[in-house]
């Protein structure tokens, strides 16, 4: 079982709770808490190129992370196919890339015209 949670303080409570699984902070983590999410075994999202650069910055290294692509939040995410690859080829030597995941905007209404393009712009993206 994994989790996922929307901040690293959220991480941070489960893990003080004893909660050992393995948990995504979905919301951005600020370079100056990368340490403390490293040292709690919590996922980083990595939502864009400029965050890629701050996370090489810190000089953190050991990082878990999944990538976040927009499809149509509008609000975290990677937006082009070439700086996903950027980021990769940034960060993949010293962390461990793990994953990737999207946001749908509404994916409670089974046949949602704007769920399916989201997610045929994710399976686009994939295969790219």
């Amino acid at each position: 079982m994994n989790l996922a949670v929307s901040s690293l303080d959220e991480a941070l409570c489960l893990r003080y709770r004893g909660i050992q699984t393995p948990i995504l902070s979905l919301g951005y983590i600020l370079p100056e808490h990368l340490l403390t999410a490293q040292k709690h075994n919590i996922t980083i999202s990595l939502d864009s190129l400029e965050h890629a650069y701050s996370i090489k910055k810190s000089k953190v290294t050991g990082l878990t992370l999944h990538i976040k692509i927009d499809t149509g939040m509008n609000r975290l995410g990677f937006k082009k196919v070439s700086e996903v690859q950027q980021a990769i080829d940034l960060l993949k030597e010293e962390n461990h890339i793990e994953g990737i995941y999207t946001h749908y905007v509404d994916s409670s209404v089974s046949d949602n015209p704007l769920t399916d393009q989201q997610y045929q712009l994710f399976e686009n993206i994939l295969k790219e």
